[in-house]
């Protein structure tokens, strides 16, 4: 009786492990086909915007002034985003992702609209990276000295703005009142230079034109959302800036904001002398506005991993994104609050002026 007792164990023990088993291929087999609704993002590829990308040439490229030889690397950092509109990752991948130190997951509503569409996300996408390069165009001119002239068009207000109700769609911004003093808003840095010394909560009056008539509109600032000093409006504008360097920069099957800075170093190392990285290989991101402001962004971690991958002892990185900086070793991230400090503090690197170069409070 023992030995036939000791026989049915057995053979219902092989037949829990074989139970197991199909269970885990029944678990993996679903963990790599059900979508998961979360977003994987990791390091990305980098360019340096002082060379070429393959096929297109010259990724900056300036005509109607004078431009120097450059040397050195300045690249541009990238993160590589799954999940989301148009495309699918897996349980299986997310948990994969979750391992890995350089990369995150994050859930799709925190990412993507409700709704939104890939073509939608796509279009999102561009219409930041062609407003980073304006960006960038405009306040490099105006760090090498340049006077812009710029017409500023209200195309729509936010609706808890204090100016709602009180700006209209195509009004023409054109002056600025601030303690007493008035600032005509005729450059395309005028009136970011005026927000960038104003405190949140300030009441500033407007001379506004429209429809062909003057009128008055006051209202009070805001905090930023996005790491800029001093305080915004809470309105949309198209400056409608009159570059007066034809500047053409060409980056294929790369979208969003952050390359702002980067860009904007690149045009003034191109119009300078001597060279601005003296050599070096210097990586950074941060969106870039027409006054010249670096302003905070997202997947700091992992732009910070790809730009070590390739090279770069140095990553430039917006001020109030100090939080997110995970240490490397290998690299140091630098923080730079706009765009004339990002000048200065690669003019330190290129020297060898270490000591003196801005850290993170927490580094």
């Amino acid at each position: 009786m023992a030995g036939k007792q000791s026989k049915k164990s057995r053979r219902q023990g092989k037949i829990g492990k074989a139970m197991m088993a199909l269970s885990l291929v029944g678990f993996l087999v679903l963990g790599f086909a059900i979508r998961a609704p979360f977003v994987i993002e990791s390091p990305g590829p980098t360019f340096d915007v002082l060379g070429s990308q393959s096929g297109q040439g010259q990724i900056i490229k300036v005509e109607g002034a004078k431009t120097y030889p450059t040397k050195g690397q300045l690249r541009m950092v990238t993160v590589s985003m799954r999940g989301g509109p148009g495309t699918h990752v897996t349980y299986a991948e997310v948990l994969l992702a979750k391992i890995r130190s350089s990369t995150e997951v994050l859930p799709e509503s925190s990412v993507y609209p409700a709704g939104a569409t890939a073509k939608q996300v796509e279009q999102v996408s561009q219409a930041q990276m062609e407003d980073s390069q304006l960006s960038a165009k405009v306040a490099a001119l105006s760090e090498l000295g340049y006077k812009i002239p710029a017409k500023f068009k209200v195309t729509g207000v936010a609706p808890d703005s204090d100016f709602a109700g009180k700006l209209k769609e195509n009004d023409i911004l054109q002056t600025v009142t601030f303690r007493g003093k008035t600032q005509r808003l005729d450059l395309a840095n005028s009136l970011f230079d005026v927000l960038e010394q104003t405190p949140p909560g300030t009441s500033l009056d407007f001379s506004v034109q429209r429809a062909g008539k003057t009128i008055s509109v006051s209202g009070k600032t805001r905090k930023p959302n996005d790491g800029r000093q001093g305080s915004q409006l809470g309105i949309f504008l198209n400056p409608q800036a009159k570059l007066p360097v034809d500047i053409k920069i060409a980056l294929q099957e790369v979208g969003g904001p952050s390359a702002g800075t980067m860009f904007a170093l690149g045009i003034i190392d191109r119009m300078s002398e001597p060279s601005l990285t003296g050599g070096k290989e210097i990586a950074g991101t941060g969106a870039i506005s027409y006054g010249g402001q670096v302003l905070a962004i997202s997947g700091i971690p992992q732009k910070m991993a790809g730009a070590k991958k390739d090279g770069a002892q140095w990553f430039l990185m917006p001020k109030a994104n100090c939080p997110q900086v995970e240490p490397i070793k290998g690299i140091r991230a630098i923080p730079v609050q706009n765009l004339h400090q990002a000048r200065q503090v690669t003019a330190q690197i290129a020297a060898n002026q270490l000591e003196k170069l801005p850290r993170c409070p927490a580094h």
